[in-house]
């Protein structure tokens, strides 16, 4: 969905028509209207069964805080991509001009970082449900009358490692682009000398290594 569009860095001849080609492209058009409208019936439902239903359940404590993490971080992910939808619904209707079609690379991955976050979130919730139950048969006897901390703790700790898990992506995709840069300012800095006496040892030390590793090579 946020993938189609055209970041502004392309904003050029090419990426100009690409992006006008891309934006009034019909079936493209078409399922951006059927995005936004599936998004917009989602979010009622969502925010119903969050405050009406879970909020307010004869749950224990433990298990409510893990529903609601689980339902709210899905919310919020329902709602960032509702607002990326309404984006691309309403930027073809806004734009001035062509390159008004393009969004900001600096949003884009904003928008994915986002969006990474608030869909891995959820998908550790349900083993931590499962572990509580687990708890509350085992305790079945006095579970209802226990105090409620394992729900706010398990639900903080998930959350923690998920934002340490797109932190670690993050850090890595940004090494990479480091080590490159460095790897290339390298290469752009060695020079090796090839007149004069400089030249003339460079030479000799490049056959040298030459005939060495032919030398050490075994004859099969």
């Amino acid at each position: 969905m946020y993938h189609g569009l055209l970041t502004i860095q392309h904003c050029g001849d090419t990426g100009l028509l690409q992006a006008h080609a891309l934006t009034f492209h019909p079936v493209y058009r078409v399922s951006q209207f059927y995005q936004f409208t599936i998004l917009v019936l989602a979010v009622c439902p969502l925010i119903h069964f969050m405050f009406f239903k879970v909020l307010k359940s004869n749950f224990h404590g433990n298990l409510k805080w893990l529903l609601a993490g689980y339902f709210g971080t899905i919310s919020l992910f329902t709602f960032l991509f509702l607002g990326l939808a309404s984006i691309q619904v309403m930027i073809p209707f806004l734009a001035l001009n062509k390159c008004d079609l393009l969004i900001h690379k600096d949003y884009y991955k904003l928008g994915n970082f986002l969006g990474c976050f608030l869909m891995t979130a959820p998908t550790f919730f349900p083993i931590s449900i499962t572990f509580e139950r687990f708890l509350a048969t085992k305790k079945a006897k006095d579970y209802e009358k226990s105090s409620v901390i394992l729900g706010p703790i398990v639900t903080v700790l998930v959350m923690i490692p998920t934002y340490n898990f797109v932190i670690g992506v993050a850090a890595i995709y940004f090494y990479r682009n480091v080590q490159k840069e460095k790897q290339t300012n390298i290469i752009g800095n060695i020079r090796m000398e090839s007149t004069g006496n400089a030249g003339a040892q460079n030479y000799e030390n490049a056959i040298s290594t030459i005939w060495n590793s032919v030398a050490v090579t075994p004859i099969s």
